[in-house]
């Protein structure tokens, strides 16, 4: 299958199922996810100040809800107490440490599509 490199205006829809280590993964459940160049990952880092050495360090957890933000633009079959959860950063920060980490594995990764074969591989120019 042909490979199809990262691309800002793509979205994919990924199962709960298709993410990897999730504990009990919902088949029924979709994210459409935009996947993210590494320029955007750049731009959606988070730093802290460490109050021992007054320098900015890496914020993992408040880079890893920035990046589920900006990729899940959409769901379906997401709870909040009983009811279709909006799919805002508020939510979305509400997804398992888990999830977050599969979200952001498959929007940072290069994807393969089998509908696409024909666009990449075409047959050799005759050869005179």
């Amino acid at each position: 299958m042909p490979l199809n490199l990262l691309d800002a205006d793509a979205r994919i829809d990924v199962t709960d199922s298709d993410l990897v280590n999730v504990i009990d993964p919902d088949p029924s459940v979709v994210y459409v996810v935009r996947q993210i160049l590494p320029s955007m990952r750049l731009q959606l880092q988070r730093r802290k100040p460490n109050p021992q050495t007054r320098q900015m360090e890496p914020d993992e957890d408040a880079t890893l809800d920035a990046m589920v933000d900006y990729a899940v633009v959409e769901w379906r079959g997401i709870l909040l107490r009983g009811e279709p959860a909006p799919c805002v950063k508020d939510t979305k920060a509400l997804l398992d440490r888990g999830r977050k980490i599969a979200i952001i594995a498959i929007a940072c990764s290069n994807r393969q599509r089998s509908d696409s074969r024909e666009e990449s591989f075409r047959e050799p120019a005759s050869v005179v």
